[in-house]
């Protein structure tokens, strides 16, 4: 069983650092959620890309969770909209974020708050992925449910994600034992 324990329940914030010099960073914004609360784990997972900055929240609404994503205007960060993908309780969806082109990816492991008794076996916990991308007035919109193959036991399928262009790549480490493996998806076929 995963122990998860909260050492801040602030709702989580996320500082921006700019390079000041060779080996200096200093802080230039703050970054926090509009409608952020105690226990959202806001900033668990970052993603940047040219279009943006999507920032996880896995503990938000009953560890359903989701992310928000910014876009930067003359260096002030601006929160566009809140990622929602209607997951279940516990589901953790913004554990892991990706974000490339007109794509936005959520990745909900499970497992958030669910904790096995002493000698019990830990909830089950397949995970999933959401998968967003760009309608035709600029949001983003659920279009896509991704899961493992086998999807059952502790996979945590979703525990991590790399995206480029083309390719998404799913952490899955509870499978095979908790040995883990990788999946891979394309846009053309799911792999």
């Amino acid at each position: 069983a995963e122990i998860r324990v909260a050492m801040n329940p602030a709702p989580g914030v996320l500082f921006v650092f700019a390079q000041a010099g060779p080996d200096t960073w200093t802080p230039v914004n703050k970054i926090t959620p509009s409608t952020g609360t105690t226990g959202d784990q806001f900033g668990s997972s970052v993603s940047f890309s040219d279009e943006g900055l999507l920032v996880g929240a896995p503990g938000t609404d009953g560890a359903r969770g989701g992310a928000y994503f910014f876009v930067n205007s003359s260096g002030q960060w601006t929160e566009v909209l809140r990622l929602d993908p209607g997951a279940e309780e516990n589901s953790g969806a913004g554990t892991a974020v990706a974000l490339t082109g007109d794509h936005a990816f959520l990745g909900a492991p499970g497992g958030l708050q669910d904790l096995a008794s002493f000698n019990q076996p830990a909830p089950a916990q397949p995970g999933v992925v959401y998968v967003f991308a760009e309608d035709a007035n600029g949001g983003l919109v659920l279009t896509q449910r991704l899961t493992g193959p086998e999807g059952d036991g502790s996979d945590r399928f979703g525990s991590s994600l790399l995206v480029t262009e083309e390719t998404l790549f799913v952490g899955a480490p509870g499978r095979n034992g908790s040995r883990g493996v990788v999946r891979r998806f394309t846009r053309a076929s799911n792999e």
